[in-house]
């Protein structure tokens, strides 16, 4: 019979693990619109990095100007520069939030594109 020695008194052990950062953004839902609102649905964000996050929103420039883009809490004016700082977050978050669109821009249509980036 055999016995295993246990580590000699006061002796350590050491274990270290990376977890990658991961940051997506999900859309959800349908598109909807009542008397120059648009309801676009539901962003989910998802960003493990511990710094926090920015997601921004990408749309044709020229067109868009004036119209007010809200997410969650989160809401700007669009200023048909094509692309815009939406929300930015202190650290890791996961949320959905309902996107909202009141246009002021008879007429124009733009797509939204929404991109998330880690701190």
């Amino acid at each position: 019979m055999t016995t295993a020695n246990a580590a000699p008194a006061g002796g350590a052990m050491r274990l270290q693990l990376e977890v990658p950062v991961l940051c997506k953004l999900a859309h959800r839902g349908d598109v909807t619109e009542s008397e120059g609102t648009i309801r676009l649905g539901t962003l989910r964000q998802f960003c493990n990095a511990p710094g926090g996050f920015v997601v921004t929103v990408g749309y044709t420039p020229g067109t868009m100007r004036g119209s007010r883009l809200q997410v969650g809490n989160a809401q700007l004016v669009l200023d048909g520069s094509g692309q815009a700082e939406l929300l930015r977050a202190p650290g890791p978050r996961i949320a959905e939030d309902e996107v909202i669109l009141s246009s002021t821009a008879a007429g124009q249509s733009s797509a939204l594109r929404f991109d998330i980036t880690p701190l």
